[in-house]
């Protein structure tokens, strides 16, 4: 069995995504907003630059991006609005005994009252949530115009024993929009390459080591086989977005998704990545939209792309594959800016299948695979999933 592109060693790749969803693990879902106006903000959009006027701050911010100098910061108030935020629009923050943590916290911060002081009282505070997936990003990290180099999507065909072909598209890890503004462009046209003269019988999406950051070029890249209608959604106090997709657009709530709404001052090279990242302006159609389609996971599908695994459950004819479960935050995130540019990562919501399944822990495959080492290198994951296609109506 052939499989194309720079695949390498599959523990290595696993590894470093690790690694990179510890360093940064950028939202699932690209948002903004102010502690004013987060009610009314999805977390599975952006929306134009936020500032932040609290009781923390004598002066606002603008972005994370920009450089600003703060006249004073009061950094016990600083503390209190984050611990506001996260109680006012954390999803399960009725299971959650506030009062302890806020406690701790100022204690914290009144014992050191500094920058190092509030950033360690905030994460000690989010720690004691329970949540995995709340975080503070400090200000120094948290611009969005970082160039981070990245492999692009690969496949191609997969020929079965029975004559017929197969798809097969590799989504590989994207830190940021600036790393390669044409990634779902590329994805749609290897699919189409794969499928123009001898049209394959199905497809195998592969989501082991894609990872997290923003997902709308993921879900992008493959939505030509996720169906009309709403695939996704993200449904809590600070993500109510639904996501659909027609002629190379994706669309939230039923508006066209272009450009990312990237936040005001950003950077102009992230304003016309974001743009270009966000539409493919000659989409890929399949020619069977309803070809059956089998999914690999691992513990490297995580955040983003566990979005992108949810949007295919409850497809029909569709079947996941992996040696373990999914990572396990497959939940939607929103930013909101605090007073000194530093952003607080807030889990706002959790994902929901198109059939109103919800997830906010890891997902296990279907077909759970004992992948064994393989001094050939044999891919048993991708094998299970061959078989499973090869035996379906239209590949036979």
């Amino acid at each position: 069995m052939r499989r194309w592109g720079p695949r390498g060693s599959l523990n290595d790749t696993v590894a470093s995504m690790r690694r990179l969803i510890l360093m940064s693990c950028w939202m699932v879902l690209l948002a903004a907003c102010t502690s004013e106006s987060l009610s009314s903000t999805s977390s599975s959009t952006s929306t134009s630059g936020p500032t932040t006027t609290t009781a923390a701050a004598t002066t606002t911010t603008t972005t994370a991006a920009a450089t600003t100098t703060m006249v004073e910061i009061d950094w016990v108030a600083y503390v209190a609005d984050a611990i506001d935020l996260a109680e006012a629009y954390y999803y399960k923050t009725d299971e959650v005994d506030w009062g302890p943590i806020r406690s701790d916290a100022m204690e914290l911060v009144e014992a050191n009252p500094s920058r190092v002081g509030a950033y360690t009282a905030i994460r000690e505070a989010l720690r004691a949530t329970g949540a995995n997936h709340m975080f503070l990003r400090p200000y120094q990290e948290a611009s969005l115009g970082t160039v981070v180099h990245t492999d692009p999507p690969y496949g191609g065909r997969i020929e079965l024993d029975t004559g017929a072909a197969v798809g097969d598209v590799v989504l590989t890890p994207l830190p940021s929009v600036l790393s390669d503004p044409t990634y779902a462009t590329q994805a749609q046209d290897l699919m189409r390459a794969a499928d123009e003269t001898n049209p394959v019988c199905g497809w195998v999406v592969d989501l082991r080591t894609t990872g997290g950051e923003t997902i709308h070029p993921f879900l992008l890249a493959v939505a030509p086989l996720l169906g009309s209608g709403t695939f996704l959604s993200y449904v809590g106090p600070a993500a109510q977005g639904e996501f659909s997709y027609e002629d190379g657009l994706l669309y939230v709530n039923g508006a066209p998704f272009v450009g990312m709404d990237i936040p005001a001052g950003a950077p102009s090279a992230l304003v016309e990545a974001a743009k270009e990242a966000s539409v493919v302006t000659d989409p890929y159609v399949p020619h069977d939209p309803d070809a059956p389609v089998a999914v690999l996971i691992s513990y490297g599908t995580a955040s983003a792309s566990e979005g992108v695994l949810v949007a295919f459950l409850g497809r029909p004819d569709t079947r996941t594959f992996g040696s373990t479960s999914s990572l396990g935050v497959p939940t939607g995130n929103a930013p909101v800016l605090l007073a000194d540019g530093s952003t607080i990562v807030i889990t706002g919501g959790q994902a929901q299948d198109r059939l109103g399944n919800l997830y906010d822990g890891p997902i296990l495959p279907d077909q759970l695979v004992a992948a064994l080492p393989s001094a050939n290198g044999d891919d048993q994951v991708l094998d299970a999933a061959v078989a499973w296609l090869a035996n379906q109506p239209g590949c036979r």
